[in-house]
């Protein structure tokens, strides 16, 4: 049935199709703080489910034949389609909608994440900072003492 084939090929090609779309929807809506490694793993998934589909196809077909196997490959599109759903709308779609109060909104809580991230980081880099110098007096410590010819623990 030649036309089967043909309507299984065109929804696993909609699947297919889809993964790029939802790549792009989920990395918009995701806080600039975990857009790379999200992206990373969202194609680590793409590029590690090709390969599971290879190596699992084969018992899909000999189990299930070839219309099994279509339509276990067209079964992430409707998943996708589903997420798709769930994911927020982005800030460019609401502003072309006239949605100024979502608007605001969403950049006010992505200028406060940011903000908090900003934070984050200055206190870290400032910690790392005095640990650095804490070492450096530490050494400089050690140091000045082998110089005296004794250590810091006595030993000499």
């Amino acid at each position: 049935e030649p036309m089967v084939l043909l309507l299984a090929r065109c929804l696993v090609g909609m699947g297919t199709g889809a993964l790029v779309s939802f790549a792009v929807l989920l990395v918009e809506s995701l806080p600039t703080a975990r857009r790379g490694r999200r992206v990373c793993f969202t194609s680590l998934a793409f590029a590690l489910s090709a390969v599971e589909t290879g190596l699992i196809s084969p018992s899909i077909v000999a189990s299930l034949g070839w219309r099994g196997a279509s339509l276990a490959a067209a079964v992430p599109a409707f998943v996708l389609a589903i997420a798709t759903g769930l994911l927020p709308e982005s800030i460019h779609w609401l502003a072309v909608r006239g949605e100024e109060d979502q608007v605001v909104d969403l950049v006010m809580a992505a200028t406060a994440e940011r903000e908090a991230f900003e934070r984050r980081v200055a206190w870290h880099h400032l910690e790392r900072t005095r640990s650095l110098r804490a070492d450096a007096a530490q050494a400089s410590v050690a140091h000045r003492a082998g110089e005296a010819g004794g250590t810091l623990t006595g030993e000499a």
